[in-house]
């Protein structure tokens, strides 16, 4: 519905606007008075409780002025103190009777205030109290053009209407005395946790209903795909519910709009225009708690909806709830002013922040970057800089709804502090928890969808610096006297900026922080987090990880083949080889094609020739039979074909020759499987294919040698040639070149291999096999500097050891550092008795240690420490 979309974009501006976090100003300072010596008190609100005729009446508030001694903190060091009216009534002049240390009651009047002091204390008054022309308090201060000030006695401003009610008890000759008190207030209020346990949770729970949601959309639209077999069956999604998605220009003018609005909310400030904002924010928490009820409380029912008019289609739940939520919502509107009124207040703010953060979502984290800047400089200068233009700060004033006659505005989440003398209330913005509570929700749906679990997602990262960012908000609130304080502030540099240590070492584990000795240490940002992890690409430009389709029908020629830059498909579990029809129709920029498992059956399509971008080719474990197309000429661009275990049939020669008869100079091929099908022939020359680092032709019906042009692949890191019927010598020369060879399989052939004697190799392999082919006669020099070589030794392997003269009668024998199996054999301590060094460990070997080995003469270092127990005979 747009006109409900643009209703909330409305009310998402007028809510986030104001961001301030704030304990009500107790000490009130003011740079802008003047200060000298004798006049630099802070102005501080004070207290004054009444006795009428002996008995104790109401108590009110003033505030005290910038000279004179400061009042007494505590109510039981104040004295109870008789109140006189002056004569002359502003105390302008001397008054006309001598006082005896009475309170003396003066109206504001027309000169200074220090001069009313002064002429008070001349007449022997203990205090001053002067009565202003208005019904808020005014801030007394010294004059600009006067001498350093001395008052001795306190001065205290009252309200007129208070003024007014002493005026006529004295006239009404009365009794009336008072106490002047300044009480301090607490360091700390239980209202702040409670405010900090409502902002966290509300995150948290908006987080959690907001990745909740995403998912279930994606779930559903999985089921759309695998339901929709018919290919003529139109798609649609209902977009009823369409969110509202921020754009990085959307970001940047939020600062302009709310800027707009916050200065509407100063100059306009008045009761009317209060009524105004309760109004606005009663139509945003009845929608706000009744979408919260029926969502939560109602997700399983069965809707039935009714279209009405501009509202369109409504829910039959949603109009029942409605009438409670409206209700709910005048109710509190006409109370308001009770003392426990802020309660609706935040059940209506909370409703109303969920259901934003909900509607309202930033689509990856460039968007929530430049939304947080932008409110960041937004907070501080509307809280700090605004004071040299408006003389006051905007964003605190608004916040206390001054010049209105109310107790603020109510787009604020508030608790009255408890244990402050004072009263009053701790409050915070709703902007203080919409605009970094979307970057949290945004990183538990990107949690989700990418399948991260809490303590290797982002979620918990994002919601730590939040709780962190707010909490310390409240210490500088603290520090600051009460002041009030841009949250954002404080919040957006944890969320975002560089950090370091932000948060002391512990032994309890957290998953986003690194390994320092034995304890963690947070020290991550969001930015770096994502650096680090690889995912920063995805979270600051596309917000959503890259998630294969689990379902391939006719349906997926609309939905992926028909986004047009798409460049990586990878399936699982298809069960049909007709998965071809709709592959044929992809566009011409696929570049990662991945098919493997999916028991596709029939030939490889020819159509894959005409994808002359792609780069990785993937149709292993399949059922593919037939030959290579020659199509495949057509792939220039191709790094990787892996066709291993199928049935494709063919010479392998032709299918080299197809590779290269349309690339004469093609190099980019670098992994080739091709093990377990049915190919037939001899290796050909290898020559113009010197990028292959990956060569697997294992379990084929070849034939013939290994050519002589695999010396010049210098590239090679792995090469399985097993179970082919290969034959003929091999000899050192053909791996002159191969420094980077680690993986090498010969198992199962009719290889000889003749090495000479000196010839060590520069490689370092992790895994050999050279079962069924001939060594000797000398054993290579090529294994004295391999580690990590992993497969049974053959018997052959200690038959030759024992019975080679050409060995020489070892004296040392080192196996370790490597993979090795088998039977230990009783002649090791026999065959060789000139044996000073024997070496086995980090080995597989069994069986028992023969006690022959107790004979030798002349062995210096035995290492038997094998990775499996062995007995001793």
């Amino acid at each position: 519905m747009d006109l409900q979309r643009g209703v909330w974009v409305v009310v998402g501006v007028l809510v986030v606007s104001l961001s301030l976090s704030s304990a009500g100003d107790i000490v009130h300072h003011d740079n802008i008075a003047p200060k000298r010596p004798g006049c630099e008190n802070d102005f501080v609100l004070v207290k004054v409780p009444t006795w009428i005729n002996g008995l104790e009446d109401a108590e009110y508030v003033g505030v005290g002025a910038r000279f004179g001694p400061t009042l007494e903190s505590k109510e039981k060091h104040a004295t109870n103190t008789r109140v006189v009216l002056a004569d002359p009534p502003d105390c302008c002049s001397l008054p006309k009777n001598k006082l005896a240390k009475e309170v003396i009651l003066v109206h504001r009047g027309n000169c200074s205030f220090t001069t009313k002091a002064n002429m008070a204390e001349a007449a022997n008054a203990s205090a001053i109290l002067i009565i202003n022309n208005r019904t808020e308090l005014f801030k007394m201060v010294c004059e600009n053009d006067e001498p350093d000030v001395e008052i001795g006695i306190p001065a205290v401003m009252l309200p007129q209407d208070v003024g007014v009610i002493f005026e006529t008890d004295l006239k009404n000759n009365s009794m009336v005395s008072v106490q002047l008190y300044s009480p301090l207030r607490p360091l700390v209020d239980i209202a702040e946790v409670f405010l900090w346990l409502m902002a966290v949770g509300t995150i948290l729970f908006a987080s959690y209903w907001s990745a909740w949601s995403a998912r279930e959309a994606a779930i559903e639209h999985e089921k759309l795909l695998k339901d929709a077999s018919d290919d003529s069956l139109p798609i649609e999604v209902d977009r009823s519910n369409a969110l509202v998605e921020i754009s990085t220009t959307a970001a940047i003018l939020f600062v302009v709009i709310a800027s707009c609005f916050l200065i509407m909310f100063y100059k306009l400030m008045s009761f009317w225009f209060v009524e105004i904002l309760v109004v606005l924010f009663c139509i945003g928490g009845i929608e706000g708690l009744q979408t919260c009820l029926v969502t939560l409380r109602f997700k399983r029912a069965g809707e039935s909806y009714v279209r009405l008019p501009i509202f369109g289609a409504v829910s039959y739940l949603t109009l029942a709830v409605a009438p409670f939520c409206i209700a709910f919502a005048v109710l509190w509107a006409v109370y308001r002013r009770i003392s426990f009124a802020w309660i609706g207040q935040d059940i209506l703010g909370i409703a109303l922040i969920i259901t934003v953060l909900q509607l309202v979502r930033i689509p990856n984290l460039k968007v929530g970057t430049v939304l947080l800047s932008c409110a960041f400089l937004y907070d501080i200068f509307w809280v700090f800089v605004s004071k040299w233009w408006f003389h006051e700060s905007v964003m605190i004033v608004v916040a206390r709804g001054d010049k209105s006659g109310e107790d603020g505005i109510p787009m604020l989440l508030k608790i009255p502090r408890m244990f402050d003398p004072w009263g009053g209330y701790s409050i915070i913005g709703f902007g203080d928890i919409i605009l970094p509570g979307l970057v949290v929700a945004f990183s538990l749906r990107y949690d989700w969808l990418a399948n991260k679990k809490l303590r290797a997602g982002y979620f918990l990262w994002a919601m730590t610096a939040y709780g962190l960012g707010l909490l310390i908000t409240y210490v500088a609130l603290n520090l600051m006297d009460g002041h009030g304080q841009p949250a954002l502030l404080y919040i957006v540099p944890f969320t975002l900026g560089k950090k370091q240590a932000w948060l002391i070492c512990t032994n309890i584990y957290i998953a986003i922080a690194h390994w320092n000795g034995n304890r963690f240490c947070a020290e991550r940002t969001f930015l770096t987090l994502g650096h680090m992890r690889g995912d920063l690409k995805v979270l600051w430009t596309r917000g959503e990880p890259e998630r294969p389709c689990p379902h391939c029908t006719f349906l997926l020629q609309k939905t992926i083949l028909g986004a047009g830059n798409r460049s990586s498909l990878e399936f699982n579990n298809i069960s049909s080889s007709s998965t071809f029809l709709w592959l044929s129709k992809c566009n011409a920029s696929l570049v990662h094609l991945d098919l493997m498992d999916n028991r596709l059956t029939g030939s490889i399509p020819h159509f894959l020739g005409n994808m002359s971008s792609l780069v990785h080719i993937d149709l292993s474990y399949d059922q593919i039979e037939g030959g290579i197309p020659q199509y495949f000429s057509r792939l220039c661009n191709l790094q990787t074909l892996d066709l291993s275990y199928n049935i494709v049939s063919g010479h392998l020669p032709k299918l080299f020759q197809i590779l290269m008869s349309t690339c004469p100079d093609q190099n980019s091929l670098q992994n080739l499987y091709l093990s377990s099908n049915h190919l037939y022939g001899s290796i050909p020359n290898l020559t113009n294919f010197s990028s292959i680092k990956d060569i697997s032709l294992s379990g084929n019906q070849l034939s013939g040698t290994i050519p002589e042009s695999i010396e010049q692949m210098s590239k090679l890191e792995n090469i399985d040639l097993r179970m082919i019927a290969l034959e003929g010598v091999v000899s050192e020369s053909l791996f002159s070149n191969l420094s980077r060879l680690t993986f090498l399989d010969l198992s199962s052939n009719s290889l000889a291999l003749s090495f000479n004697s000196n010839w060590i190799s520069h490689f370092q392999l992790v895994y050999l096999s050279l079962s069924s082919c001939t060594i000797g006669p000398h054993f290579p020099k090529m294994a004295s500097n391999l580690e990590k070589i992993s497969n049974i030794l053959p018997s052959w392997f200690w038959d030759w050891l024992s019975h080679d003269h050409d060995i020489g009668n070892p004296s040392v024998f080192d196996v370790g550092e490597n993979n090795l199996s088998g039977m230990i054999l009783e002649w090791l301590g026999v065959g060789l008795p000139n044996l000073a060094i024997l070496i086995l460990r980090s080995n597989y070997f069994y069986g028992s240690i023969p006690l022959q080995l107790c004979n030798l003469k002349h062995i210096q270092i035995m290492d038997l420490s094998v990775d499996i127990e062995i007995s001793v005979k």
